[in-house]
């Protein structure tokens, strides 16, 4: 399920981030990390553990979701959420942009993979995408 709530909005992972010590190589399989993931990032955030704060940081912006059961998908749960709708070429049915999508996995120590819609890369993305570029968040539930 995906929350519409963040819809078409563009945050900064973290801007200021350095020092992440959470990272997923490339070829693991995350899925079902998003949650756990989100949890810790937001408190990181919160307690500044990898930086200074910055308005748009995509965890100032999501607390109230993530109390009521919302996360940020993982690099691998979005490369399945993609299979599940059928392709990229699909996307705007869903209310989708094409343009890069966050992902709850540290890619390297300042960092997070991404989703790259415009691109036809649903696989997490062998980079990272530095917190300080802007990207649109979705969020996803379990039930």
């Amino acid at each position: 399920m995906v929350n519409n709530n963040m819809y078409n909005n563009i945050y900064y992972w973290y801007y200021n981030a350095s020092g992440l010590d959470n990272i997923i190589n490339y070829d693991v399989n995350d899925f079902g990390e998003g949650k756990k993931n989100t949890d810790t990032m937001i408190k990181k955030w919160k307690l500044k553990a990898y930086g200074p704060q910055s308005y748009n940081d995509i965890w100032g912006h999501i607390t109230a979701q993530v109390k009521a059961g919302w996360f940020v998908p993982s690099k691998s749960e979005w490369a399945a959420f993609e299979s599940y709708l059928g392709g990229i070429d699909y996307s705007w049915e869903y209310g989708l942009e094409y343009g890069f999508y966050w992902t709850s996995s540290q890619c390297d120590t300042n960092s997070a993979y991404y989703i790259a819609l415009d691109r036809n890369q649903v696989d997490g993305s062998r980079h990272g995408f530095y917190g300080q570029n802007s990207g649109y968040v979705r969020l996803a539930s379990t039930f």
